[in-house]
């Protein structure tokens, strides 16, 4: 979010998200939080019921690139970023 704003990770005055709690919450927490607003949570579960995904927990998933030969992962997602920062700039 620095990056994108412009910013310094030290200045204390940056927008930032780290007091945000982006984790799942019970139904009960979620009426709750949402009792003012009621119709949230029916737009919640009407979205929640057009999605169809499979999550596997407790596995890493990366994207597949090939790595050329003589050159780490590292290497070649150091390479990748400065190209992408530099067609962007």
């Amino acid at each position: 979010m620095a990056i994108q704003t412009k910013t310094d990770i030290t200045d204390e005055d940056r927008l930032s998200n780290a007091v945000e709690d982006f984790s799942f919450i019970s139904t009960e927490e979620a009426n709750e939080h949402f009792k003012e607003n009621p119709e949230a949570i029916d737009s919640t579960v009407k979205i929640a019921d057009m999605v169809d995904i499979d999550l596997t927990f407790g596995n890493w998933v990366f994207p597949k690139i090939e790595i050329p030969e003589g050159r780490t992962a590292d290497e070649e997602l150091r390479k990748l970023t400065y190209e992408a920062l530099t067609d962007e700039g």
